[in-house]
């Protein structure tokens, strides 16, 4: 590939097995504080921000979900971790999936935090697309205003998501919009991984609902599904305990195969 990879902002926490947490849009790193503390007894938790989001560099040469996953391998072969498990919020859900097409060899687990593996609609692209350029043209509040409302019923975790928001660049927030407008439908790579796979969903998440992940769990034998009561589309904020209690039995799986 002939993008530069960024060199990204993390940081490490505990020992044990290798997890990496890679947060969505539009987002950073800080979004799993609550849930690293339980993690983080048991397993060596990573968490970086992707490239233009948090303290990680921003480029200007393109946005994808192939390009995020080229930063992620590259972010992981400088760490010298060889295998890992990813869980993926939202986006990071279709960053996960992207690193796993391209290297699935690498993977000791993968996660999907209400994500999905489905590409969207023509309706939901071009809508992707409006909403790019209006962030171009009027800057981040366009998302900071509406946003935070359709992913938490919280109101103190609506304004970390709004300040959030408010500091990352309108080019970074553009670009993400449109690669996630442009991703692929990756349905086909989930039963041919081999790894232990986990779904979580919010009860009241409307962006990835419960049915949603049920549907994609029922087509993975063997998959792990754990619905976070009363969360929406923040569970590791709005319900850190019950999601960190998720990942851990996640985690003890993938433990078992360790090796």
């Amino acid at each position: 590939m002939n993008q530069q990879t960024v060199n990204l902002s993390y940081d490490t926490y505990g020992k044990g097995i290798p997890i990496l947490l890679i947060h969505g849009f539009p987002l950073n790193r800080s979004i799993w504080d609550a849930v690293i503390p339980s993690l983080s007894e048991n397993a060596l938790v990573i968490v970086p921000d992707l490239r233009g989001f948090g303290k990680s560099p921003v480029r200007k040469d393109g946005y994808s979900m192939d390009i995020f996953a080229e930063d992620i391998l590259d972010f992981l072969n400088r760490l010298g971790i060889e295998k890992i498990a990813i869980a993926g919020h939202s986006m990071g859900g279709y960053v996960a999936l992207a690193v796993a097409r391209k290297a699935r060899e690498r993977l000791s687990g993968l996660g999907l935090v209400c994500s999905r593996v489905g590409a969207d609609s023509p309706e939901r692209r071009e809508s992707r697309y409006l909403l790019a350029a209006r962030v171009l043209a009027e800057g981040a509040q366009v998302i900071g205003e509406g946003m935070p409302a359709q992913l938490s019923h919280r109101i103190e975790i609506q304004e970390r998501i709004r300040e959030i928001i408010q500091d990352t660049e309108p080019e970074v927030i553009a670009g993400a919009l449109i690669a996630m407008a442009e991703r692929p439908d990756q349905t086909d790579l989930l039963a041919d991984l081999n790894v232990p796979v986990l779904f979580i969903a919010g009860s009241d998440d409307l962006l990835s609902p419960p049915a949603l992940n049920q549907q994609m769990h029922a087509a993975i034998p063997g998959s792990l599904y754990f619905e976070i009561s009363g969360a929406g589309h923040m569970p590791m904020m709005e319900a850190p305990a019950e999601t960190s209690r998720a990942l851990r039995y996640w985690i003890d799986v993938i433990s078992a195969n360790w090796g």
